[in-house]
């Protein structure tokens, strides 16, 4: 009976859908692209690009992975691994092209701005309501008293760094989701220690997008 089973789903083209949703263990919801790999004793190295970051990850030798894959990475903490810096991660896995397509080009939200065009814009709009869309591949909650969002749509470089595009929200959003934000800009946001935002949202106005 299951044999039967099996052989009409094939038959049919039944077997099921492929989930495009981000596995729930991954620290966010950026896909990192792999540039390199290296050997380090019963691990690897592999040198990976996610959203604006550029770091080294020790991760374990399998799955298999080749330049060029996009990689699910769980969290880790950061050690020196034959003298390179890298983030321990014992969790990883390829990315499927359901779950890459899930993350191409978004349109502009209605009466909004795409984030390449924000950061464009920015000078000309700094103090003014803009609105603008993407999915959001990190989550930061209660620092500042506040929570923060990276949204991407797909638009911008991320080399420029106007890929990636910061709001805040009391509210409570998760990794994967996309939000509508709505506020006015604010440019060169300095809080020290390295966090510079040229453009930002405080304090949206946010809403979910069904996707």
């Amino acid at each position: 009976m299951s044999f039967v089973f099996v052989w009409w789903l094939v038959a049919c083209g039944g077997a099921p859908a492929e989930d495009p949703r981000v596995p729930e263990w991954t620290r966010n919801a950026a896909v990192a692209e792999v540039r390199e790999i290296k050997p380090a004793g019963d691990r690897r190295l592999i040198h990976v690009v996610e959203s604006q970051w550029d770091f080294w990850a020790s991760v374990p030798n399998e799955p298999e992975l080749q330049v060029g894959d996009h990689v699910w990475l769980g969290s880790g903490k950061m050690k020196k691994v034959d003298d390179v810096k890298a983030i321990v991660i014992d969790l990883v896995a390829k990315a499927t092209p359901a779950q890459l397509a899930a993350f191409e080009k978004l349109d502009a939200p209605e009466g909004g701005l795409t984030v390449a065009d924000t950061f464009a814009q920015r000078t000309e709009l700094a103090g003014k309501p803009v609105k603008v869309h993407g999915r959001v591949v990190k989550a930061s909650y209660g620092v500042f008293d506040t929570n923060w969002y990276h949204l991407q749509d797909g638009t911008g470089s991320a080399e420029e760094k106007t890929n990636d595009f910061t709001v805040t929200s009391k509210e409570r959003f998760e990794a994967g989701q996309v939000l509508v934000a709505t506020g006015n800009l604010t440019i060169d946001k300095d809080l020290g220690f390295g966090y510079f935002y040229p453009a930002i949202i405080e304090d949206a106005a946010i809403t979910v997008e069904a996707r």
